[in-house]
Parts: structure tokens; C-alpha cells; sequence
């Protein structure tokens, strides 16, 4: 079986164009950029700026639409998103997850690529924005003091069903896992109610982390996710 990884931006045209595909062949992986990818946006310290959860369905979208079904009678025979499910091993554990790990709430690609394979969508995910950390994202490369109190993060959200919206968020360590290793969210930081804009404290060692924020509707286990990368000093 031949088969092809395409990941953001791929053009099966391309290939078509440039190799004689003259027998079936499988889209055995496709997502988002590759983490391994020099093209990843990155903070000035390495740190990989990660989409949202909905501009990651977007990037489902295109590719299934660029790069199977306008071959699929020149030879494409099947696909497989990557990854449907959450990671248990990579260099970040949301990159490439369709559903998240704490509550296995469905994220926006489910419902992009329940649509796209002809699936009637009866309640949708929330949408979600940009987080912001002190008024700055992600590209600001955001650095914090550890220990820091008061620090303040902020994202906008909201539900296209009129479903009302939890939000749920934590701080990771910005570090590969191995296999199997599930993310370990770090206790005892944030402060007061979680909504759209909370209040966390600096972890109080010095290092790489990630702000992760799911706004959920709970009532249809459905979810979308943001995250931000931020330095410890």
C-alpha cells in the first residue's frame, strides 16, 4: 500500500504532477503543521506557538478538501486524521489532539470532519480566540518573573448554540513526554473563579511552560481549546 503523511500546507497536485501515481494509495496521516517542522512559529526562547483549536479544524478542512476528495478518482482510496483522539507521547501533548485529554469533550475538528464525511452537526463546539497573558500573546514571547502573583490571562469565547460556556484552565510544563505520559497540570496557581479572564501565579521555578484554557459545554460534551506558551525566569 503506498501511503502519504500530509500535514499543513501539502499539495498532493504537487506530487501527482512531479511522481506517476498510477495505483491507490492511502492519506495515512494528516493535520496540522509537524512540531519537527522549521516552519512552526516560535518564541524567541524555541517555545512552539500552537493554533487554537479552531483554526485546527480549518486546517482539517483544506486538507481533506485540497488533498483527498479533489483526487479521490485519481487514485486516493482512504484517510486517517491525525490524531483522532489526544496524544500520549510528543513534544506537546494538545498539538494534535481532536479531543482533550481531562474530559474527553470533542474539539472543533470533530465536528469539521463530521461534517465533511456527511454527518448532520445537531450541536456545535464553542469557538474560541486568542489567549492573552498580561495583554500579550503568544508572539509577544511572554516572560514571567517566577512566583509572580496577579498575573492576568484573558480569552474570548462563546457558543454558536447559545449553550452555556465553563472554562477550564491550567498550567503545564513546556516539556516532551514519553510514551504514554498524560499532561500533569500544576496545583495550587490560579485564583478566584474561572472565567474568560482569571488570575494565576507564576510557577515558582524557573522553566518553560504552557497556559492551556477549554471553554466547554459540558451539557454536549463539547469543547475548544487555546494555549500560549510562556518562560519562567
Amino acid at each position: 500500500i503506498i501511503s502519504i503523511n500530509a500535514d499543513e500546507g501539502a499539495s498532493i497536485s504537487n506530487l501527482h504532477a512531479t511522481y506517476p501515481l498510477d495505483k491507490p494509495y492511502l492519506i495515512s496521516e494528516y493535520g496540522p503543521l509537524g512540531t519537527w517542522e522549521s516552519a512552526c512559529p516560535k518564541t524567541s526562547w524555541g517555545g512552539l506557538i500552537e493554533k487554537n483549536s479552531v483554526d485546527k479544524a480549518e486546517v482539517y478542512r483544506t486538507l481533506y478538501n485540497d488533498c483527498i476528495l479533489a483526487h479521490r478518482d485519481e487514485g486516493c482510496i482512504g484517510s486517517h486524521v491525525f490524531l483522532w483522539g489526544y496524544q500520549t507521547h510528543g513534544e506537546v501533548l494538545t498539538w494534535y489532539a481532536t479531543f482533550d485529554q481531562f474530559e474527553n469533550a470533542a474539539l472543533n475538528a470533530v465536528d469539521t470532519m463530521s461534517e465533511l464525511w456527511g454527518k448532520n452537526i445537531a450541536n456545535r463546539a464553542p469557538t474560541i480566540g486568542e489567549i492573552t497573558i498580561d495583554g500579550k500573546g503568544a508572539s509577544s514571547s511572554v516572560t514571567l518573573e517566577a512566583g509572580r502573583n496577579g498575573v492576568n490571562a484573558s480569552v474570548s469565547a462563546s457558543d454558536p448554540d447559545g449553550d452555556v460556556l465553563t472554562y477550564d484552565w491550567k498550567v503545564v510544563r513546556d516539556q516532551r513526554q514519553g510514551a504514554g505520559v498524560l499532561m500533569q497540570p500544576l496545583s495550587g496557581l490560579f485564583s478566584g473563579e474561572m472565567s474568560g479572564n482569571v488570575s494565576f501565579s507564576a510557577p515558582s521555578a524557573a522553566g518553560n511552560y504552557r497556559l492551556i484554557v477549554y471553554a466547554r459545554d459540558r451539557q454536549h460534551a463539547k469543547a475548544a481549546m487555546a494555549v500560549i506558551p510562556f518562560k519562567v525566569i
